[in-house]
């Protein structure tokens, strides 16, 4: 066994370390990140013709099959490395907007879709909504109950939020969320689950 051989994990681990490092460092984040790509399209490379050349099996016709079949599927995970690699190969330059650089801010309406779901399990859902930092007079939260309970209904003014429901169930929560459309006319729409708990600065 050569000293290479012996000491090759050791070797990439501080390769890596270093990349790691460098990464860190803002100015050379992005062509370490190419670095990388092209290291790991290399070895993953390497590692298909290995796989193709030395190690499918020889005896049995059947043997044969499985191993071009398991080869096969490396190959398809190979091709989707390089579609998401070709993704991210070019840096991203989006600026980070602050909410108050903006002259005015867009409407939002909060579907909440329930049916059968406890109140108390609507209850956080719906404080959590009314704590979002974004200006109260922009959000407008929706309780669209499809179970048409009247629980609900006194929990969505217990929090002075709107109340929605509809005479049939048709489509479940598709219908449910599309009825809620066409009662709403907010510029975003933010739909959540019952159970589903938004922190403060969700948006």
């Amino acid at each position: 066994m050569s000293l290479f051989t012996t000491y090759y994990p050791l070797f990439m681990l501080c390769v890596l370390s270093v990349l790691y490092v460098m990464y860190r460092i803002q100015p050379l984040a992005s062509t370490v990140k190419k670095i990388i790509i092209v290291l790991c399209v290399l070895t993953n490379a390497a590692y298909i013709c290995w796989r193709l050349f030395f190690t499918l099996p020889h005896e049995g016709t059947f043997n044969m099959i499985m191993g071009i079949l398991l080869v096969a599927c490396e190959c398809i995970g190979f091709l989707q490395l390089l579609v998401f690699y070709t993704l991210v190969w070019k840096p991203s330059n989006r600026k980070q907007v602050m909410i108050s650089d903006l002259d005015r801010l867009p409407t939002v309406d909060i579907f909440i879709a329930t049916y059968n779901e406890p109140i108390e399990v609507l209850k956080r859902t719906v404080a959590g909504c009314l704590n979002l930092s974004y200006p109260k007079d922009s959000v407008h939260i929706y309780l669209c109950d499809d179970g048409k309970r009247e629980s609900v209904e006194q929990l969505a003014s217990e929090f002075g939020v709107h109340y929605l429901t509809r005479t049939d169930n048709k489509f479940a929560k598709a219908g449910n969320l599309n009825h809620a459309m066409s009662q709403t006319n907010g510029e975003l729409i933010l739909t959540l689950d019952a159970d589903m708990v938004p922190l403060p600065a969700f948006f």
